[in-house]
């Protein structure tokens, strides 16, 4: 036992392998997991540092123990681990060295705890405050910074000041700015920026602050356009912001695999909405058309002038529109408060099926969001994904025949309905028998019966009491069970009014194949009581 025991002592870890191998082995441990094991060995020291700082923030309110963490980034050694870097240039007059008076004046209500240590550290002799040359400092030291996200607007000779440091290395940027930056320009292209996200929450008055969007953005754009997989564009404008002139001077983009579009509001005359929708709709529809050749996932989230105007265009004579794989369509009321009422939808609703026809064929995941569908209509739209036998596809004029599709590759399905009824399940096993993930968000649920109230105890309760889940619970048992369908991953969520009882057990009961309910294993969605999923 003790020969066993000591030859077992003096078994060393290989110390050999690569630090690639090392690095993958410690990807499957939590953080705490590495900070406990650390001193295995150098690579796992390595990645446990890695993982420590590959992701800081700059612009929360100052207190002790952020000026620490921050500062400890002034050794290179641990700058250059940093791979997720967000700054905020507007906290940075609290961030700087002054005294604590000036914190006291500048805090917000609910901060004072935090001034009262400030002032504690202050009192010991220990320097509080970060300067604008030690930021830059530890800026530039951050050489393999890989995903960088600035929120409001940055001054243009501190950005100048760092952006070398990271330009070779950065692969994702993310703008939060309440306007287009003016420091847009070609010479600053990243070689190697592959995704570039940019939201925008203009508030301006003059019509020509609206130009920015293409003088400035544009020429970015197309700066990048040999390298850019992904974009995403945000306009929350209170002012005419035309996006149609954007579209209109971008490139051709030949690596753009996913574009993301989200205006929901617009603010001009009621008299010139039509119009402006008219000529983004067509500058959109060009682009993607034209200029994403090899687009496979595309977002749209318009008003309902904006949208009816894009999914109204007929298609191009020349070429077929690219076949997208993932599509997912929003709509807002032109002035962008709350979801789509009824009659929006109606209207919406057979553009939107003549815009999907020509995407089924490749479609392999479909997300209509907020645009609430009654159960006739989702009958129409699953029909145009039914199997089929003819290949030839209809032109934009004609009816939909039978035989257009052959296999559906559909896989993902998300839509938000009027009424939950047990009879939609059925007829979406039906049609897409090897569909593995549906979302499905209701109003409310059917059958919806009404029941004499008892009258106990004398109260007076008397009158009618609906018992929707009781009835919706009973409907499934005796309908339905889906034993054949080959859906992996469930989601229904109310989108008003919770169920007052739960039906998970009749869930996961007709669905014996289901391996996760609301993103949780069978046994905990049985277990929670949470009581917003059924």
């Amino acid at each position: 036992m003790s020969d066993s025991t000591s030859s077992f002592t003096h078994v060393q870890a290989p110390t050999h392998l690569p630090y690639e191998i090392w690095a993958h082995v410690a990807s499957f441990l939590s953080s705490d997991v590495l900070d406990v094991n650390f001193s295995f060995n150098r690579a796992f020291f390595h990645c446990a540092m890695d993982a420590r700082y590959r992701s800081t923030r700059f612009g929360e309110f100052p207190n002790p123990q952020a000026f620490l963490a921050f500062k400890r980034l002034k050794d290179p050694s641990l700058s250059s681990r940093v791979r997720d870097f967000t700054y905020r240039h507007e906290t940075l007059p609290m961030w700087m060295n002054s005294s604590c008076a000036k914190y006291k004046t500048e805090a917000p209500k609910g901060r004072l705890w935090r001034i009262r240590t400030l002032s504690t550290l202050s009192t010991s002799g220990q320097r509080i405050g970060i300067s604008e040359h030690e930021l830059i400092q530890i800026i530039s030291g951050m050489k393999n910074l890989t995903n960088l996200t600035l929120e409001s607007h940055c001054p243009t000779p501190f950005l100048y000041a760092i952006w070398p440091t990271f330009k070779a290395s950065l692969q994702s940027l993310v703008l939060n700015m309440l306007e287009i930056p003016d420091w847009f320009i070609p010479s600053g292209a990243i070689p190697h920026l592959r995704s570039l996200t940019v939201h925008c929450s203009c508030s301006c008055t003059k019509g020509a602050s609206s130009n920015t969007i293409h003088t400035s953005l544009g020429p970015y754009l197309n700066a990048h356009r040999d390298t850019l997989q992904s974009i995403t564009l945000s306009v929350h404008a209170q002012c005419n912001l035309d996006i149609s002139l954007l579209f209109k001077t971008l490139s051709s983009f030949t690596e753009l695999t996913t574009l993301s579009i989200t205006q929901p509001s617009l603010t001009p005359s009621s008299t010139t909405v039509n119009g402006v929708s008219s000529d983004m709709a067509k500058s959109l529809r060009a682009f993607i058309t034209a200029r994403a050749p090899n687009l496979e996932s595309l977002s749209i989230n318009l008003y309902n002038t904006l949208l009816s105007s894009f999914l109204s265009l007929p298609p191009p004579t020349t070429t077929l529109q690219p076949g997208f794989k993932s599509l997912q369509v929003q709509v807002s009321s032109n002035e962008g408060h709350g979801p789509p009422v009824p009659s929006t939808v109606a209207s919406l609703f057979p553009p939107l099926c003549l815009y999907l026809r020509w995407h089924i064929p490749t479609l392999t995941r479909l997300d209509l969001g907020n645009v609430t569908l009654s159960f006739a209509q989702v009958k129409v739209l699953l029909q145009l994904f039914q199997s089929t036998t003819e290949s030839k596809p209809p032109t934009h004029t004609e009816e939909r025949e039978v035989g257009f599709v052959t296999h559906t590759p559909l896989r993902s399905l998300h839509l938000a309905v009027v009424e939950l009824e047990p009879e939609l399940f059925v007829y979406a096993s039906t049609m897409l028998p090897h569909l593995q993930t549906l979302g499905i968000a209701y109003v409310t649920l059917k059958p919806n019966l009404s029941y004499p109230r008892p009258q106990e105890n004398n109260n007076g309760l008397v009158g009618l009491f609906r018992l929707p889940t009781f009835e919706f619970t009973r409907a499934m048992q005796a309908q339905c069970y889906f034993n054949h369908w080959e859906l992996e991953h469930l989601h229904i969520r109310p989108l008003r009014h919770w169920p007052w009882s739960s039906c998970k057990e009749t869930i996961a009961d007709v669905f014996p194949r289901v391996k996760t309910f609301n993103g949780a294993s069978r046994a905990e969605y049985l277990s929670s009581a949470n009581m917003s999923n059924i």
